[in-house]
């Protein structure tokens, strides 16, 4: 009797040795990764839902599901936008990631998705990884700051994170403004913006199928009308920021 319980003790502990040094040789191998928390104005409507998300349904918001990736892919670098907003003295990014400490116990909520993670350790992941923009005013100035950032830490690949209903965006700008620089991962978390769904982001492409008249230039190309529109107050952004600074 007592051999056999020596026997899974060993076991036991070998397994554990097994997995930490799997774990060690795994982050010591992967990519240099970074992740990005898209900001989220402080006085929007159904901010709480938005950057904490649904206890009561268990749908997770910005920060929870950050919390989820850092947990699996151990960043070199954390990032919180933005400086878009302000409470008093303080900007948008900065008390994003004040809230995320605030509620940390309060991650235990979602049980399923962190039934298996050892939270303080992430935490100490993300304290000390952890860099906060106050520049940008809008996602494309978060995502060309982001990338200035990345660049100086020698980032590899980037999680964007962010509501469904923003991460079209995201990922476009992403990939306008960073080229090939990184490999970028695109990852929507459980809430989107507050009385809407993805079902009603739209989206328009330029004219590309082979069965399309205006692939061929025939039919004008509405998407250029569109993104015309767009940049005008982008623009106002861009003034705005030359402002500040």
């Amino acid at each position: 009797m007592i051999l056999a319980n020596n026997k899974r003790n060993m076991k036991k502990i070998i397994n554990i040795a097994f997995q930490s040094f799997y774990l060690s040789f795994s982050y010591s191998t992967q990519p240099k990764t970074a992740i990005l928390i898209h900001g989220y104005h402080l006085k929007a409507s159904g901010w709480e839902n938005v950057i904490w998300g649904d206890e009561k349904n268990k749908n997770l918001g910005r920060l929870p599901h950050a919390v989820k990736i850092a947990a699996h892919e151990n960043p070199s670098v954390v990032l919180f936008g933005s400086g878009a907003s302000k409470d008093g003295e303080k900007f948008e990014g900065q008390v994003i990631y004040e809230y995320l400490l605030s509620r940390w116990n309060d991650l235990k909520m979602f049980e399923k998705a962190f039934e298996k993670v050892d939270l303080e350790s992430v935490k100490e992941v993300i304290t000390s990884s952890k860099l906060i923009m106050t520049e940008p005013l809008n996602t494309k100035q978060e995502i060309i700051c982001a990338g200035k950032i990345f660049e100086k830490q020698d980032i590899e690949r980037v999680f964007l994170i962010s509501s469904p209903t923003h991460c079209p965006r995201c990922l476009r700008d992403a990939c306008v403004e960073w080229k090939s620089k990184f490999t970028i991962f695109c990852s929507p978390c459980e809430t989107s913006f507050a009385g809407n769904d993805p079902s009603q982001v739209a989206i328009v492409e330029p004219p590309h199928r082979g069965d399309d008249d205006g692939a061929n230039g025939e039919l004008y190309p509405f998407y250029k009308s569109v993104n015309g529109l767009l940049s005008v107050k982008e623009q106002k952004a861009k003034q705005s920021l030359q402002r500040e600074m």
